[in-house]
């Protein structure tokens, strides 16, 4: 087990300098750092890398791989503290089924600044509840629009979709390929899953999830938290309001 006193404040400054130089918050290599069961394995990664990269003079390419890799680290660790993953005996199993981020996916995009580990094994009423929220709906209740998914578990690139607000979900939907080249819709899950990593990204704001239509009436889902904490919710797809906007990933 890693304590604290294991990591010196140079290696910690050192994570963060990687991951803020691939567009991530510098707080998430602290948020890692006080975790004591992964803190030593981070560290002595990044040393690693760095060190290899160092002899090749491949660093910026190395400094990408090098957060890709926390990130996978970091992001099944806080499922895995919410409640995922229960079925494995171990964390460690648990990460064994998580896959590695794309290699399109690890450059930082700057119009999809969050990389987003999915784990859709659970379905959304659980995802929800793990989230520490509700969901009104199950999958079988609505309809996803998008491409199909071969597997549960997934990595995505999107935005929170604070740059739509006050469009209504509607508008958004018909015209993304327009307003976003590249984008589309999130689903309800994964703005679960986009919640749980980052849970400051409904602050004052809820997200419309336009790629998950209700079967019944024109209601696309919205997360949010309400007067009863965080839920998962259904708004007509018409509405416009300056506190909502639609949340994109890139295809």
């Amino acid at each position: 087990m890693a304590r604290l006193s294991d990591i010196t404040m140079g290696q910690a400054r050192e994570l963060d300098r990687i991951l803020e130089a691939n567009g991530f918050d510098g707080d998430l290599a602290r948020s890692i750092l006080r975790d004591h069961s992964i803190a030593r394995v981070m560290v002595q990664t990044a040393q690693a890398y760095v060190t290899r990269s160092e002899a090749r003079e491949e660093k910026p390419e190395t400094e990408v791989r090098c957060a890709s890799y926390y990130s996978r680290i970091a992001q099944a660790k806080t499922l895995w503290n919410k409640g995922f993953g229960r079925a494995f005996d171990s964390f460690d199993a648990y990460l064994a089924t998580i896959p590695d981020v794309p290699e399109e996916l690890r450059p930082h995009d700057e119009r999809f600044q969050y990389l987003i580990l999915v784990d859709a094994r659970l379905g959304l009423k659980k995802s929800c509840e793990l989230a520490g929220g509700k969901s009104h709906e199950d999958e079988q209740s609505l309809r996803h629009f998008g491409p199909a998914r071969t597997s549960e578990v997934y990595w995505m690139r999107c935005l929170s979709g604070r740059c739509n607000r006050g469009k209504s979900a509607r508008r958004c939907y018909i015209r993304c390929s327009e307003e976003c080249p590249g984008g589309m819709g999130l689903t309800a899950i994964e703005g679960v899953a986009l919640y749980i990593q980052n849970p400051d990204v409904i602050e004052g704001y809820y997200i419309n999830l336009i790629a998950s239509h209700t079967h019944v009436g024109s209601n696309v889902a919205v997360l949010g938290r309400w007067r009863d904490g965080l839920s998962l919710s259904y708004r007509n797809e018409y509405d416009e309001h300056p506190d909502f906007g639609s949340a994109y990933r890139r295809k």
